[in-house]
């Protein structure tokens, strides 16, 4: 039987030996089945206070701190050249942020910037209100969205892709794409029992845990050298 694992992160940086100790299977039990804390502008100690804390530590580095030298030190434009850049939006005082992120956290950028042209991309994309259910703001969704699409299509080997030696057939494509999930992938590996078929959402009524079993296999017949590639 496979038992959810709960560990504090400050506990983990970097730390292979709970995976080494078999606990894998325990731990994707607990990271599907146990509900995440809603998306908000603040850092949990363990980001702030000991990241990659050594053993004998009794504390460690500042996350935040760390991603705002980053920034500095690659010279990345302040958050406005951003919201200028993903929406022709441009900042001309402190009233027009009110556009992406609630008045309270403007009152506190003014306590902390002399300028709004001097807010950091990290800080001003962090602040932004959420776009309906998901995990980030607008000019975080820009920047993340624009790196995914040059990722998939500045690769020509990218799965989804053809015309390349290799490249899956559209009836292996359409099988990958009926077959696959986070759930099913899990369950193949042998690290859990029963699974929700949608591992990013709690189980429900409309997502029910099932048995590892029911999930399906791979049409393997499709992968018959017979059956070629793209030409």
């Amino acid at each position: 039987m496979i038992i959810h694992m709960r560990f504090f992160l400050r506990d983990a940086f970097f730390d292979t030996s709970s995976t080494l100790m078999g606990h894998t299977g325990g731990i994707a039990n607990g990271l599907i089945h146990d509900p995440t804390a809603s998306v908000d502008p603040f850092f949990v100690p363990d980001l702030k206070h000991f990241v990659l804390k050594l053993r004998r530590e009794n504390f460690g580095r500042d996350l935040v701190s760390v991603s705002l030298m980053r920034g500095r030190d690659h010279g990345l434009p302040g958050y406005v050249h951003y919201l200028n850049y993903c929406f022709g939006y441009k900042v001309k005082d402190w009233n027009d942020l009110e556009t992406f992120m609630p008045k309270e956290q403007i009152v506190e950028m003014k306590k902390i910037y002399r300028h709004w042209l001097d807010i950091e991309m990290y800080f001003g994309g962090f602040a932004e209100r959420r776009i309906g259910d998901a995990a980030m703001g607008p000019t975080f969704a820009c920047i993340i969205g624009l790196q995914y699409f040059n990722t998939k299509y500045g690769d020509r080997f990218y799965f989804e892709h053809g015309h390349e030696a290799g490249s899956f057939t559209p009836a292996q494509l359409e099988n990958i794409r009926h077959v696959s999930s986070l759930s099913n992938i899990l369950c193949k590996a042998g690290y859990i029992e029963s699974a929700q078929p949608n591992a990013f959402f709690l189980e429900s009524s409309h997502n029910a845990k099932i048995p590892c079993q029911s999930y399906p296999e791979l049409d393997y017949s499709l992968w018959a050298d017979n059956h070629g590639s793209y030409s």
